[in-house]
């Protein structure tokens, strides 16, 4: 047998090249289709279109084809504006004066469900806030250079809310209240009096750390962006015109300043659907969330796979039909049954012996009856080899 001498490396393929990664073999790092280049001639390097070098040594970004498949991954997802929902509540130094004022200013206890929901879907507009650094210029270090050098974050000074008012008017019910409680009207009788004074809470009575304000998608169940708004409280509630003309939604817009605010990302999980109620008397079967209860009827050992009056039990081994089942034998491990020949025939359609016995000699006087000695049968013969065979009467 000859023997191929075993080279140390693959030769240099001159359309597609050697492959720098696993050495002796060769790659494809050379594009097919370009012409090979002449020997001694060297390979020019590659630019792009504009005459400049293809890609960015110094990290900038690369000049390149992009298919339309990813600009549309990227691309077409965008944030829509519409998607939102904000909660405002109250400190809880407060809670015992919005209890008071819920009696003759409907909407004002924030801590009732469906004002609390009122207040939150009801808002139409809000916005997303923002901040600024401050920064210190610097003329003299370097010539000719302006620098600004950061010192301080400097966050909005206020946040606008607008609402539409219900038909009973708790929107402004609840703000109203709010800014009562700062100036600490908590008598109203004396509000009606000429010479009325009032003092002002402390800071702390009136401001909430509970102003939110989170941003979602249509999907829901993504990632949300939350904005907590620390030191938060209501300085200015608009006038909301009114007039004889066409009717249109009242609105009422409200101006919330703050200190600052948090920003955090949170994802919402899709929430579990209750099963269907089970019926009383019928198994709970298909639904995860309640475990299945059986009903006990007289009769059943299992009441999923067991036994009732008038079934038979097919725990046991089956038994073909007509053929008894043969008396047990007591041993170590229990009570087993014996071991009886099986009948082949039986339970197929196919007859016995005797009865094929029978039939033969029933034939047989039949044609002497007929006086045909000389036909040719087909008769089933159990004395005949393989149970079948030609009788010649």
């Amino acid at each position: 047998m000859t023997r191929l001498p075993v080279l140390p490396f693959f030769p240099e393929n001159p359309e597609f090249g050697t492959d720098p990664s696993v050495p002796g073999l060769p790659g494809l790092d050379q594009n097919p289709l370009a012409p090979t280049p002449a020997p001694g001639v060297p390979t020019p390097p590659s630019s792009s279109p504009n005459g400049g070098q293809s890609g960015s040594s110094s990290g900038g970004p690369i000049v390149s084809i992009v298919e339309n498949f990813r600009v549309k991954s990227i691309l077409l997802n965008p944030a829509l504006t519409s998607h939102y929902i904000c909660k405002f509540k109250p400190p809880d130094a407060a809670s015992s004066f919005f209890q008071s004022q819920e009696g003759p200013f409907p909407g004002a206890n924030y801590s009732i469900r469906p004002n609390q929901e009122l207040i939150e879907l009801s808002c139409s507009e809000a916005s997303l806030p923002g901040s600024s650094l401050m920064t210190n210029e610097i003329n003299d270090d370097h010539t000719g250079v302006t620098e600004r050098h950061a010192y301080r974050r400097q966050f909005d000074d206020r946040l606008d809310f607008t609402f539409y008012v219900d038909h009973d008017y708790k929107i402004i019910n609840f703000f109203e209240s709010w800014i009562s409680y700062c100036g600490k009207e908590d008598n109203q009788p004396d509000l009606n009096n000429r010479n009325y004074f009032y003092r002002f809470n402390f800071p702390d009575d009136y401001q909430t750390d509970d102003l939110y304000v989170t941003k979602f998608e249509r999907d829901v169940f993504g990632s949300a962006l939350e904005y907590r708004f620390i030191r938060a409280y209501p300085i200015n509630i608009t006038s909301m015109p009114i007039s004889y003309d066409s009717s249109q939604l009242l609105k009422c817009t409200v101006s919330f300043t703050y200190s600052r605010y948090v920003r955090r990302v949170v994802g919402a999980n899709r929430p579990t659907e209750p099963g269907p109620t089970p019926i009383p008397g019928l198994p709970s079967i298909g639904n995860p969330n309640v475990p299945p209860n059986f009903p006990q009827v007289p009769g059943f050992e299992n009441p999923q796979f067991g036994t009732a009056p008038g079934v038979p039990d097919f725990s046991g081994p089956v038994l073909a039909p007509g053929v008894p089942s043969g008396p047990t034998t007591s041993g170590s491990s229990g009570t087993q049954p014996q071991t009886q020949p099986y009948n082949q025939s039986a339970g197929t359609g196919a007859i016995t012996n005797v009865e094929a016995a029978q039939e033969a000699a029933n034939e047989r006087a039949l044609i002497n009856q007929q006086g045909s000695q000389n036909a040719r049968r087909t008769v089933f013969d159990p004395t005949q080899e393989g149970n079948l065979g030609v009788t010649l009467f």
